[in-house]
């Protein structure tokens, strides 16, 4: 796992960009700010001198940022619910996830137990195997 690639962060980044996520169960493949719903829960993929940053940020402002020197291809972000957001850089899997007492970004097995059928179909192959196919 890369944890240095994960940075927790409690300022909010100023994005002018600002699009609303219609529902969950949605696949992002685009730069901007996206709204999950009616509160402040939004997930935000910029691009800045060089530097692409996913932020997700959910009930109370709890955030959590993972960045990369440049998008990787096959790169998405899967709008599960308001309590779980799954990210693909291209090269590694992530899922920012809530609880009552936690929150947190992760890359390991415990917290992949239930990943959706659309982010493991979405993934490259040699990843798909990597995290779901270990015999």
């Amino acid at each position: 796992m890369n944890f240095g690639k994960i940075i927790l962060i409690l300022a909010v980044l100023v994005i002018s960009i600002t699009s609303r996520a219609d529902s969950f169960n949605q696949m992002i493949r685009s730069l901007g700010s996206f709204q999950l719903d009616s509160s402040d829960d939004r997930v935000e993929i910029t691009k800045t001198n060089n530097q692409v940053v996913f932020k997700v940020t959910l009930e109370h402002g709890r955030s959590s940022v993972l960045s990369d020197n440049d998008l990787k291809n096959g790169w998405f972000v899967f709008l599960e619910n308001s309590l779980r957001v799954w990210v693909f850089d291209g090269q590694d899997l992530w899922v920012f996830q809530q609880t009552e007492k936690s929150s947190g970004l992760y890359s390991d097995e415990e917290h992949f137990v239930n990943c959706p059928k659309q982010v493991q179909d979405a993934l490259l192959s040699k990843v798909r195997e990597r995290y779901f196919n270990k015999n």
